[in-house]
């Protein structure tokens, strides 16, 4: 969560300054600059069906914030650095112990700006994961491809609120695993996030 309240502030920090900019520009031009904090929330419950009973599994609740910084290359056409931060916690039904994950991937993102406001993203992301079990830690090297559309309402012509719609592949191999064992999570999420333009 540290990580999180740090990238937050960064983000917030940036976007206060950006507001004081002189007015009259066209936010997605050549040469100008965003930045951006995103935050996804996952709330996942599972479920098992056995001969006609069904019974709680357990459900999983993870937070994602996804700062980034980019450049625009051509008009409407962005390129950066992104950064994502997670933390889930999983409960298990009728277990008193729980499962915590927190993890974090840089790596690069491209973005192609519609003029009637929507947008798409591919983002690459390279890093580690730390899952925190009842017999002990298993720390992984992750490998992550996300696809991203939304659409951007602006505030002015340095603030817009992003909501958008995420799709993420991600890949985690034990460190100091044998062969090419790893896990492999596909995910769906909702995101919400600030840009400033400048």
């Amino acid at each position: 969560m540290t990580h999180l309240k740090s990238m937050l502030t960064l983000v917030i920090t940036v976007i206060t300054f950006s507001t004081f900019a002189q007015d009259g520009f066209t936010p997605r031009a050549q040469g100008n600059f965003l930045a951006n904090g995103s935050i996804g929330i996952i709330s996942t419950s599972e479920k098992a069906k056995f001969e006609g009973t069904t019974s709680d599994v357990g459900s999983t609740f993870q937070i994602t914030a996804t700062p980034k910084v980019g450049y625009f290359i051509t008009d409407n056409i962005v390129a950066g650095l992104e950064i994502e931060v997670r933390t889930s916690t999983t409960k298990f039904e009728g277990i008193d112990e729980k499962v915590t994950s927190d993890g974090i991937a840089v790596g690069p993102f491209a973005g192609y700006m519609f003029d009637n406001g929507l947008f798409a993203e591919a983002t690459v992301g390279f890093g580690s994961n730390k899952t925190s079990t009842i017999i002990g830690d298993i720390e992984s090297s992750v490998f992550a491809i996300r696809g991203t559309a939304g659409y951007a309402f602006f505030f002015g012509d340095h603030i817009s609120v992003e909501p958008a719609i995420n799709y993420t592949n991600q890949s985690q191999k034990p460190k100091g695993g044998d062969g090419d064992n790893k896990t492999i999570l596909n995910t769906i999420f909702f995101s919400a996030g600030f840009t400033a333009y400048f």
